[in-house]
């Protein structure tokens, strides 16, 4: 064989070598899979279920919510089922031991008697103000309401307080955090959906 053959028999091992190396170079094509006329079947396809940042706003929405939640039923809901559970109650006489802003009296009840400082449901129970405390006079008489079931639990006022509203101030707080969980729970379902079934 001439050096004229030989030079054709080496361009075509070239081309060939470099015909096989773009094929490995290119990108695995999954046949299990149908072809999108008109569309590369190298091409990746989109997740539509990613989601940036949902798992920092599923965390910062469920703290909101849990945080105002937990602040009404406790400065709130529960002053206020408390006020409402002692309209009930029945009254007996009671002898002021101390007054001032820090209140305390005695009682009998059923033939025991009982000490307490509790004014009203209000969250700071035992300091009142100068109008309240005024009302009472140290070893006179006044009227408390007690807690038939519990008679450990006595109050002087049945009267509503507002102070039983400032426990309100957490509910925007948990509807914040409401609405994030909203706006983040269906694209953070919709993610992980993707990523079990591989799409």
């Amino acid at each position: 064989m001439g050096q004229d053959d030989e030079q054709p028999c080496g361009e075509f091992l070239e081309e060939a070598r470099k015909k096989m190396e773009s094929l490995l170079e290119s990108p695995a094509v999954d046949h299990s899979k149908p072809v999108v006329p008109g569309k590369s079947i190298t091409e990746p396809r989109e997740t539509g279920g990613s989601c940036t940042g949902c798992g920092s706003g599923l965390f910062l929405g469920g703290s909101f919510l849990l945080a105002g939640s937990l602040i009404v039923l406790i400065y709130a809901a529960d002053p206020l089922l408390s006020w409402m559970g002692a309209s009930s109650w029945p009254a007996t006489d009671c002898v002021i031991v101390h007054s001032g802003f820090v209140m305390e009296y005695t009682y009998t009840w059923e033939g025991t008697e009982y000490t307490s400082n509790d004014y009203d449901f209000a969250s700071d129970y035992t300091h009142l103000g100068f109008s309240e405390s005024e009302r009472f006079v140290e070893g006179e008489s006044a009227r408390c309401f007690v807690n038939p079931d519990a008679p450990r639990e006595a109050i002087l006022s049945k009267a509503f307080n507002m102070a039983y509203l400032k426990g309100l101030f957490g509910l925007p707080f948990a509807l914040a955090g409401l609405v994030m969980l909203v706006l983040f729970v269906r694209p953070a379902l919709v993610g992980m959906r993707d990523w079990v079934t591989g799409d």
